[in-house]
């Protein structure tokens, strides 16, 4: 079992891993990607627990903030 300090080293690494990809795609398609997220972001919020989309939301507003910069 999955304890929670691993789950959000998890996401830090996901965070990071995302954010890199992000800075190497084009202007164009960055202008894109972040609505992209969003729409398939909804269908995953639905379906999370309150934990768990405590921790969806911190790294989502994690992602935007690094996607502005």
């Amino acid at each position: 079992m999955t304890d929670q300090s691993e789950l959000l080293g998890e996401i830090a690494a996901l965070h990071c891993f995302v954010a890199a990809l992000a800075t190497t795609l084009p202007l164009s398609s960055r202008l894109r990607l972040w609505p992209a997220f969003e729409v398939r972001a909804d269908l995953v919020r639905d379906q999370l627990g309150r934990d768990a989309l405590r921790g969806f939301e911190h790294a989502t507003v994690a992602l935007c903030v690094r996607q502005r910069d």
